[in-house]
């Protein structure tokens, strides 16, 4: 329970360092006040030391700071028992040591994990001292051994292969290099009962439609003696309640019990996300004291995940998520950091999470090169019934496999699924974020000989949460894929059922239309930002200038002028749009709006090539929100403006949609109901109907009737209206033909787009 917090206004002192082993000081060359929890980034803004990071090239005044070692430190009064007191800090970053009254408590070189140290023989009644020193990671990251084997992304983040930061501080297409670091999340004082339990309750199995369940745990006692003691549990879900108990015979031990016809959880269009509000207490039967106490939700479920070594021409996904035996039909999206600093990412969590719910989302991706999230980022899924497929923390990159790295990966996945496996929302444990594909963009390796995802995280998932799958990547190219793609000269990545496909100029490219993929785990297109926005973090000079310094920063380069392989970003919105639209446009907001444009219907043909064929099962397409502000494929700015996408997302998000592909009309509905309906398809510019009719469509189900004309045959647009019959109601389009289109003539087009539901304002996008 904790008993005193900590976090508000602490000392900040920096020096450049010293290279001598930690200490505290309270002198150097920075003295200014920090906010806890918060980034010395900010620290540093506040006073004045920085311009603000996020705007301009600001964030480059950083640099410096890398090499720099800091104290932060702050007083506090505290009366109370002295014993069993621990210190926790639940983000600090990174390489930390901690004193209290001048005592070492202890250190930290993992920000990904929480941390706590006893302080039972230093904390006093009275005023303390606690002084957190944090060296630089980059002067740690040179103590490393030096491994030829292993390989960073580009030029400027090799940091990433040994430092356990988020993967992004260091510099990504997605966020700036910011890697000072800081106490980023709360801490506080935390008194430890006489008694503790961890526990961990599953799903063993279902039977007659009840379900049996298990509840393993173990009892934490400086005095071991388990006569007369219990445990019970009691949980609740609407009408449904269940009570086990079992007598305590030792330090670990279990209870099994039924729970008849229980409430399960589904994700969204496929059930009520049910939740049970669990109670567990360690109970002194003869006097009935209750000695520990903890509640938490829990959701009944059984996931199992199919995934195939390599695709096949089954028409049948090879690659699907199944939720209580029933196949679920995936569509969302992937989860950057809600901020490049992660003290702010409670401020901004909320409305994602939000516009996760407004766009019927049922799953979030956590990509591997961020920040395991949050509590309250999978208690608000829980809730909502929308799926985490949780990334553990590496990317693009081949890690060390040494005995050592192995070591911290072991440890940081440990805790990590023990904090996180209560949550009936995480699906799916992966072991990275496309470290199997640095075959494919470096000197060949075969992934399979990768330690960490092979041996090391699939046996610490097996020993402390074997009822989730694990897959050892994303994409996961397999043995078998090797070998298929040596017989064929390719990259296994193009052999495997779940890929992520980027770089077609055109959205309809064979690239993306012929993938033999069932599921798209990553995908997208960018979108200028707009110009509201952008002129918040441009300076005014450059509001306007494309090829600035200024924009190249906030377009994944985070050092213009290097050749880094991300400095392209500006030319490539410019190359797909001129795809679309034969030119670019002069006028700013023009540009702007094609951008927008071409984002939006590329991750509508996305959508909707998935959702026209039984054999695609999902997709995760990137991404939805900023964590600073930039031009990228997000669908939402750093700033919360809605780029154009995020309207068509939300339309071709419904549980039952109606579109036109491929000279057909395709009715397909994503969840278990049952409907029935009218459609009717008009042409934009004479308002002739296309096409109208009834349907039926049962549950999981795709129909497909001819369009009666052909689609490719002449540029125009098609106007997309149904109703079902419980009332409920949909709209679409359909952008006809072969570019390049009239830009001017799509701009009327929007309006009429628009104006189908109402949704958004058709003068106001890109603006």
């Amino acid at each position: 329970m904790s008993i005193m917090e900590l976090n508000g206004i602490w000392e900040l002192y920096g020096r450049k360092e010293c290279g001598e082993p930690a200490g505290v000081f309270t002198d150097g060359e920075v003295q200014i006040k920090a906010a806890v929890p918060g980034n010395i980034e900010l620290d540093l803004a506040e006073a004045g030391l920085v311009a603000d990071p996020y705007i301009g090239l600001n964030a480059m005044q950083l640099r410096k700071y890398e090499f720099y070692e800091w104290c932060c430190r702050r007083e506090f009064e505290y009366y109370g028992a002295t014993d069993n007191v621990e210190i926790v800090f639940e983000g600090l970053d990174c390489y930390a040591e901690i004193f209290v009254n001048g005592e070492s408590v202890g250190k930290s070189e993992n920000a990904l994990i929480p941390h706590r140290f006893d302080v039972s023989a230093v904390l006093k009644n009275g005023k303390n001292e606690i002084i957190v020193h944090i060296a630089s990671a980059n002067n740690a990251f040179g103590k490393y051994p030096y491994l030829a084997s292993t390989l960073s992304l580009t030029a400027f983040n090799a940091e990433v292969l040994r430092v356990r930061k988020p993967a992004h501080v260091w510099g990504w297409d997605i966020a700036p290099r910011m890697a000072l670091g800081g106490i980023f999340r709360k801490v506080y004082l935390e008194r430890k009962s006489a008694f503790d339990i961890e526990g961990y309750l599953q799903l063993e199995r279902q039977y007659d439609d009840d379900a049996h369940m298990v509840y393993t745990f173990k009892i934490y006692s400086k005095k071991y003696d388990f006569e007369d003691l219990q445990i019970t549990l009691d949980g609740v879900c609407k009408d449904s309640v269940f009570h086990a108990e079992n007598t305590v015979f030792s330090a670990q031990g279990l209870v099994r019990f039924v729970v008849k016809d229980p409430e399960l959880w589904y994700p969204v269009n496929y059930g009520e996300p049910s939740l049970y509000a669990v109670t567990v207490r360690l109970v002194r039967k003869s006097t009935s004291e209750v000695l520990v106490e903890k509640s938490f939700n829990y959701g009944i479920r059984y996931v199992r995940l199919k995934a195939l070594p390599v695709a096949t021409d089954s028409p049948e996904p090879d690659f699907q998520i199944f939720i209580n035996n029933i196949p679920i039909r995936v569509l969302g999206f992937n989860h950057v950091p809600p901020d490049a600093l992660h003290s702010r990412d409670a401020l901004r969590e909320t409305k994602i999470l939000e516009s996760a719910c407004d766009l019927n989302c049922n799953m979030i991706r956590v990509w591997g090169g961020s920040i395991y999230e949050n509590e309250s980022f999978y208690d608000f899924c829980d809730r909502h019934g929308i799926m985490v497929w949780q990334d553990f923390m590496m990317a693009c990159s081949r890690y060390p496999n040494d005995e050592d790295f192995c070591k911290v990966i072991a440890m940081e996945a440990e805790s990590v699924i023990k904090r996180l496996r209560h949550h009936a929302s995480i699906v799916m444990w992966c072991g990275d974020n496309e470290c199997d594909c640095t075959t494919h963009f470096s000197i060949p390796r075969n992934p399979n000989e990768n330690i960490i995802t092979r041996k090391i995280l699939p046996e610490v998932c097996r020993l402390h949460d074997g009822a989730r799958p694990f897959l050892p990547s994303t994409p996961w190219c397999s043995a078998e894929s090797v070998v298929q793609a040596e017989k064929l000269n390719d990259f296994p990545l193009f052999q495997v059922p779940e890929q992520h496909l980027w770089g077609g100029v055109y959205f309809k490219d064979d690239y993306y239309s012929k993938t033999p993929a069932s599921f798209f785990s990553e995908i997208g297109y960018f979108g200028c930002t707009s110009l509201s926005s952008i002129r918040k973090f441009i300076s005014a000079d450059n509001v306007s200038n494309r090829k600035s310094d200024e924009w190249k920063y906030h377009a994944g380069n985070a050092y213009p002028g290097m050749n880094d392989g991300w400095s392209g970003r500006i030319a490539k919105m410019e190359e797909q749009l001129t795809y679309l639209f034969g030119k670019v446009p002069e006028k700013q907001e023009d540009f702007i709006l094609a951008s927008q444009i071409t984002q939006a219907e590329a991750l509508k043909y996305f959508i909707e090539f998935i959702r026209a064929s039984a054999k695609r099962s999902g997709i995760l397409w990137w991404n939805l929100a900023d964590c600073w502000p930039q031009f990228s494929d997000a669908v939402i700015d750093y700033y919360f403006d809605k780029k154009l996408a995020y309207y068509y997302i939300k339309r071709l998000h419904a549980a039952v949609l109606v579109q036109v592909f491929d000279s057909e009309i395709i009715i397909s509905n994503n969840s278990i109901g049952e409907y029935s309906g009218r459609y009717i398809i008009s042409d934009a510019d004479s308002e002739k109907i296309i096409s109208e009719g009834d349907f039926e469509i049962g549950e999981n189900g795709i129909l497909k009737i001819a369009l009666g004309i052909d689609s490719d045959a002449e540029q125009r647009m098609l106007l997309i209206n149904w109703t079902l019959a419980d009332g409920m109601s949909g709209v679409n389009h359909a952008l006809c033909g072969k570019p390049h289109f009239s830009f001017s003539k799509y701009k009327k087009w929007l309006e009429q787009i628009a104006a189908l539901d109402g949704s958004f304002d058709a003068e106001k996008i890109g603006k």
